[in-house]
C-alpha cells in the first residue's frame, strides 16, 4: 500500500484475496469451503474480522482497535 506523505492517508489499496479456495465448479469459478493454506492465519484469535463492501471506495485504517482514518 501507498501512503500519502502528510498523514499516512491510503492512496490505493492492494486487492483483498478470498481466504477460501476457487475452483471452476459446473462451468463457474466459485470459493469452495476450503482454506487456502496461504491465508489460514485469517481464522486465527489474533484477527479481527471486517466487512468488504464491493464496489466501495474507502479504506478504513484501524490502530490498536480504534478507527483512526477514514
Amino acid at each position: 500500500m501507498r501512503l500519502n506523505k502528510d498523514v499516512g492517508h491510503p492512496i490505493n489499496m492492494p486487492k483483498l484475496q478470498s481466504p477460501f479456495v476457487r475452483e471452476i465448479v459446473n462451468g463457474v469459478y466459485v470459493c469452495i469451503p476450503k482454506i487456502d493454506d496461504r491465508y489460514r492465519w485469517v481464522f486465527t484469535e489474533e484477527v479481527e474480522a471486517t466487512e468488504k463492501l464491493d464496489g466501495t471506495n474507502v479504506s478504513i485504517v484501524v490502530k490498536d482497535r480504534k478507527i483512526i482514518s477514514i
